[in-house]
């Protein structure tokens, strides 16, 4: 279906590491031939297609491994081209923000106006190990906890504790260093912690609107305030 949709125009083909062998044999005849033949049909469909496909693994090293076709490899690699890594290209970062930041207000049905300046500034000197996926599932995260109509590094900032990241000077001082061997459970639960107090100093300590803010209900809070050893009101 895709490729008679595609005729005479461009398919992309992502992650083509990740298809099937079985896949991979139907790909190569209709490339080969320039024709496809429907689910229980028995005409063959004349297409003419571009084809470009993507990955981030090395598929000449995989062909020759026996883990992807080595002839539908020589019959995809026409004009190879490599895109560097996002952290290579610092000044796409900005732009590529601003464009899932219109993408999420749709999606989400929010109006956030953007980045502050200290927030990009903490978005570009990240190393995006993830690349562009990284980025966007980041800002659409950010989008979705935010409450205002502008993201800050205090936004960025619990959400890189989510994920193990360093963020922040304040967030530095206030969580101990992690080491090699923690448990999940306890970094886990270092994360929690902090991503309930900076939520519970937002809100001035109230509970009713703290729970709203991250989307749970009071009493699963109250729960978590007391696993965490939080008291209900803020430290003198």
């Amino acid at each position: 279906g895709l490729f008679e949709e595609a005729d005479e125009g461009t398919l992309l083909l992502d992650e083509i590491a990740e298809m099937p062998m079985s896949i991979q044999v139907k790909l190569l005849r209709v490339l080969q031939e320039g024709s496809i033949r429907k689910v229980g049909g028995a005409a063959e469909i004349d297409v003419d297609v571009r084809i470009i496909a993507s990955t981030n693994k090395k598929l000449a090293s995989l062909a020759k491994e026996g883990n992807f076709r080595e002839d539908l490899f020589y019959r995809l690699n026409v004009i190879p081209m490599t895109v560097p890594p996002l952290r290579e290209r610092k000044k796409d970062i900005a732009p590529l923000v601003e464009h899932f930041v219109k993408v999420c207000n749709r999606k989400l049905n929010k109006k956030v106006r953007g980045f502050t300046a200290g927030a990009m500034k903490l978005l570009i000197s990240h190393d995006w190990p993830g690349n562009i996926r990284e980025l966007e599932n980041l800002v659409e995260r950010t989008i979705t906890f935010s409450t205002s109509d502008l993201i800050t590094t205090q936004d960025l900032s619990e959400i890189f504790h989510m994920d193990g990241i360093t963020a922040g000077q304040k967030e530095q001082e206030r969580i101990t260093s992690v080491k090699d061997e923690i448990s999940l459970d306890r970094l886990y639960g270092r994360v929690e912690k902090e991503f309930i107090l900076n939520a519970l100093e937002r809100n001035g300590w109230n509970q009713s609107q703290t729970a709203r803010e991250i989307g749970i209900s009071r009493s699963s809070l109250w729960t978590k305030m007391k696993k965490h050893t939080i008291k209900s009101q803020p430290p003198s």
